[in-house]
């Protein structure tokens, strides 16, 4: 063969085999799933987009300078804290009692509440979808509960299923709503997916998402080239509380967050809703 021939013969197949390459990328890219992924990243950040009291609700952080501290607001007197979720630490929960709330705390985790406090009633019970052995719903817990209520949620996954069976009527007897989403990675699992957007959705309806902060303890996954994380800290107003509400643009982490983990740094969650 001539050799001129030859050298042509290996740069074409040099150029087919880079051809190859970058269709071969460009596939992968647009992949069905990762299709999918990114439609339902971009619908998940529009129920979680935060907003902004026109009318200025004023927030402010209570309990644990790190993690066990949350963030609600300041002007609301809250009568009742029920509190799901405790393990090691009840720094938010005793932070209540001291500001004159009447507190109330679930956890099936642990033997006994961590604080020799007699002011907190104790109840080692789970929060679940249904009643019985040791668990109790949402509905449950806030029967003939009166005045303003406060809800705090840290149950590790649990809070999807609880919040499912929760209808408005019963959301609407919350004053806030402060919440650890857990799973937010999960987006491609077609049940949980629904189960998500079936919550988001209904607590949207009920509450103006007035805080967010990213759990550093969680992991992150990345969506339409965005860096998302899976545990998110919300805190919800009810919207009969608070004014007109534009949508916020951050910065997020706010002055009052710190990490969860305080060895390692916050999470940037800013640009996701810039938008």
């Amino acid at each position: 063969m001539d050799k001129n021939l030859e050298q042509r013969i290996a740069v074409l197949e040099a150029d087919l085999a880079s051809i190859k390459a970058q269709l071969c990328n460009t596939m992968m890219v647009q992949s069905p799933a990762d299709i999918e992924l990114e439609a339902r990243a971009g619908c998940l950040l529009s129920l979680l987009a935060p907003e902004r009291d026109l009318d200025g609700t004023r927030l402010v952080r209570v309990g644990s300078a790190f993690d066990g501290g949350y963030v609600i607001p300041e002007e609301i007197s809250f009568d009742k804290l029920l509190a799901f979720g405790i393990g090691s630490n009840c720094d938010f929960e005793e932070a209540m009692v001291g500001r004159g709330v009447e507190v109330e705390a679930f956890d099936h985790t642990i033997d006994t509440y961590p604080a020799d406090s007699t002011q907190v009633v104790w109840r080692r019970e789970a929060l679940a979808a249904s009643a019985g052995n040791g668990r109790l719903t949402l509905v449950d817990a806030i029967e003939g509960v009166d005045g303003t209520l406060l809800v705090k949620m840290d149950v590790e996954g649990d809070e999807w299923k609880a919040l499912d069976v929760a209808q408005e009527v019963d959301l609407k007897r919350i004053a806030c709503l402060v919440v650890e989403l857990h799973d937010l990675d999960r987006l491609l699992v077609d049940v949980d997916w629904q189960l998500m957007v079936s919550v988001l959705e209904r607590v949207r309806r009920v509450f103006a998402l007035v805080h967010i902060h990213a759990n550093n303890a969680g992991s992150t996954f990345r969506a339409d080239g965005r860096l998302l994380p899976s545990i998110l800290e919300c805190t919800y107003v009810s919207r009969t509380l608070v004014g007109a509400c534009v949508p916020a643009r951050g910065p997020w982490p706010t002055p009052l967050d710190a990490p969860n983990l305080s060895h390692f740094p916050d999470l940037e969650l800013t640009e996701l809703w810039r938008d």
